[in-house]
């Protein structure tokens, strides 16, 4: 339920952005994103209870996607980046990023280059994305907006070693070549 309830506030966000029609698809049919790339896990579960109560005062299990919208996701991920110590001040730290990420992989070391190139490339997206005008009371878009990048990141590059070949996978993944964020790599259960 985690992975549902993470994986559906970034959708829910990334939705809401301006960005090709094509990011938007679903998986090709009987394609399950998560079957094409064995990435790392990167969460840290206890931060994202902790925050799935703070944001949504109950438990992730027990959190159903009805209740999850634009705002809620993005307070997610807010919350999420802060507890980390990756948003101080509106501002996301992509060395403190790095460090935890590289921290949390170290023992596929094959990730190490990749998450490195998707933290720059992510950082080098957010700086060229135009201002948003934050109303009071609402949550940042950019921790959402670096995690679904970040996790489309890995996806684009991922190791031969870790990549299914198969046709559905492979359309996929040029698909993703399209979009700076892939809600059905972000968006799988």
């Amino acid at each position: 339920m985690i992975a549902k309830l993470l994986h559906l506030s970034v959708l829910v966000t990334i939705i809401s952005a301006k960005v090709d029609p094509i990011c938007k698809l679903a998986a090709p049919t009987g394609v399950d994103p998560e079957s094409c790339c064995k990435v790392p896990d990167i969460l840290d579960h206890p931060t994202l209870e902790k925050c799935a109560i703070a944001v949504f005062n109950t438990n992730s299990s027990d959190v159903s996607s009805e209740v999850i919208n634009v705002g809620s996701g993005k307070c997610l991920f807010e919350c999420i980046f802060k507890e980390h110590g990756i948003l101080k001040n509106g501002t996301v730290l992509p060395d403190v990023a790095l460090k935890l990420l590289k921290e949390v992989i170290k023992s596929d070391e094959v990730w190490i280059p990749i998450v490195t190139n998707a933290i720059d490339t992510c950082q080098s997206m957010a700086a060229s994305m135009p201002e948003k005008t934050m109303s009071p009371g609402t949550c940042d878009s950019l921790p959402a907006f670096y995690f679904g990048c970040f996790h489309t990141q890995l996806f684009k590059n991922c190791p031969n070693a870790k990549w299914t070949a198969s046709e559905g996978c492979n359309q996929l993944k040029q698909n993703s070549e399209k979009c700076p964020v892939l809600t059905a790599v972000v968006s799988m259960e």
